[in-house]
């Protein structure tokens, strides 16, 4: 990685210890937030002031409002605030932004996927062990491993998809 060095008098380098700590950071922490600020601040077009705290009020009507109520918990989010921020997202950056409950279908899935992973190391041993020995590894095990695996990937195929596609005005 990359290393930025400046040299600073005493005092400076108290000041800089100081106010790391004082922010709960280590020195090395803290530069790097304030080189990330200073390099965003730079990206964002002059002529555009962005608000300190990045937010925006939007204002709706109650049927509006009603509306977006329940469409996010209907898309599974327990917050209407979160499913607007997550259709900002997609659509600014098309990449899946999940509900609560979709994530904890993901998470779900990387536990199988760690047990199937577990399987496989137990076959790759028996088979290191004594390749000869035909009856401890059938070919039906494998098969099933494999078939775990393709129900996982579409699961998450799925997730992504229903994310990226989650505002398309033509699943009304």
């Amino acid at each position: 990685m990359p290393i930025i060095k400046a040299e600073v008098d005493k005092e400076q380098k108290t000041a800089f210890r100081n106010l790391a700590k004082s922010q709960g950071m280590t020195e090395t922490e803290l530069l790097r937030q304030m080189i990330n600020q200073a390099t965003d601040a730079a990206v964002v077009d002059s002529e555009e002031k962005i608000e300190r705290n990045n937010r925006t009020t939007i204002s709706f009507t109650e049927q509006e409002f009603n509306r977006l109520i329940q469409r996010s918990r209907a898309d599974g989010f327990s917050k209407h605030t979160a499913w607007i921020v997550g259709l900002v997202r997609t659509v600014l950056f098309r990449q899946p932004s999940f509900s609560t409950s979709e994530i904890d279908v993901l998470r779900e899935s990387n536990r199988e996927i760690a047990a199937i992973g577990r399987n496989l190391n137990q076959i790759a041993r028996a088979i290191n062990a004594d390749f000869r020995d035909e009856s401890r590894i059938k070919r039906a095990e494998i098969k099933a491993i494999a078939d775990s695996f393709a129900v996982h990937k579409k699961q998450v195929f799925r997730l992504i998809d229903q994310s990226l596609n989650r505002w398309s005005v033509d699943d009304e």
